[in-house]
């Protein structure tokens, strides 16, 4: 799983267990979010003969509400997602051994975690952006302007509108 693999996405939910327990604030542990995540396939799998958009909509905003999750950049994360993601479907019964179904259910998975690793990094392009004109618009309180740069940004740069293959 993504948890056993990645240390930030374990720490993250680690972190949130223990907020969980201080405030009102609802933060998703691993089950909800493999509920979210369920539902949010079966969801994709409903809309699969109208427009993409829709889904891809639905997925931007989901990696647009993960921007909240860290002030480290998670964008790596995404990757090893889908890795994870790819590597269960291969291993389920019913598609073992059925390379079409296999090769269909690796497209769908990688459209689904692309866009929200897009959803993700344009929310985080938008609050650099805007975090870095609210330090221009105050102008220098100093002898010299310091400028908000993320490192998320750079990677922006690269998010491709096509779907990674994560296998």
């Amino acid at each position: 799983t993504v948890i056993s693999k990645d240390t930030i996405a374990r720490e993250l939910f680690r972190k949130t267990s223990i907020i969980d327990g201080f405030t009102a604030y609802k933060c998703y542990d691993v089950k909800e979010h493999a509920d979210s995540l369920i539902e949010l396939i079966d969801f994709a799998l409903q809309e699969i003969h109208r427009s993409t958009k829709i889904v891809q909509d639905r997925c931007m905003l989901i990696g647009a509400a993960h921007c909240n999750t860290s002030e480290n950049s998670i964008s790596s994360s995404w990757d090893q997602f889908g890795d994870s993601l790819a590597e269960a479907i291969a291993k389920a019964e019913a598609i073992r051994g059925k390379r079409k179904c296999l090769k269909a259910w690796n497209a769908l998975l990688s459209f689904i975690v692309d866009r929200i690793k897009c959803g993700y990094l344009a929310e985080s392009k938008r609050r650099a952006s805007k975090k870095s004109s609210r330090q221009e618009n105050a102008g220098p309180s100093s002898s010299h302007t310091t400028v908000a740069t993320s490192p998320i940004s750079k990677h922006v740069v690269n998010a491709t509108t096509e779907p990674t293959a994560y296998h």
